[in-house]
């Protein structure tokens, strides 16, 4: 079976765009200010466009029905704000079951 490009598309995504996002998360500055999550979060954004791009422009990926690139520039703004956001109330969650020796 050759590759074709959902097969390529399936690669980046589970492994370029994942490590991405692993990587946000492990150097996230969550005992900074609000305006150094903020620039964090931007320079997120533009590394991620930035690669996106890399991939769009090399033919590595192909949009389709109607996607483009500032749809996923939307995308990647939204997706690390709530992961901001939202992550650290689940880890807290978390650590409060554990205390309580619901889960471990």
């Amino acid at each position: 079976m050759t590759p074709n490009h959902i097969t390529a598309n399936f690669f980046i995504t589970f492994t370029a765009f994942s490590s991405i996002v692993f990587l946000y998360l492990s150097k996230y500055p969550y005992k900074l200010s609000t305006y150094w999550q903020m620039a964090y979060i931007t320079l997120c954004v533009v590394f991620s466009t930035i690669i996106e791009g890399v991939f769009k422009f090399g033919k590595l990926i192909s949009y389709h029905h109607g996607w483009n690139l500032g749809w996923s520039i939307a995308v990647w703004i939204f997706m690390f704000i709530n992961m901001s956001i939202f992550l650290p109330m689940i880890f807290h969650w978390k650590s409060n079951l554990v205390k309580r020796k619901i889960i471990q």
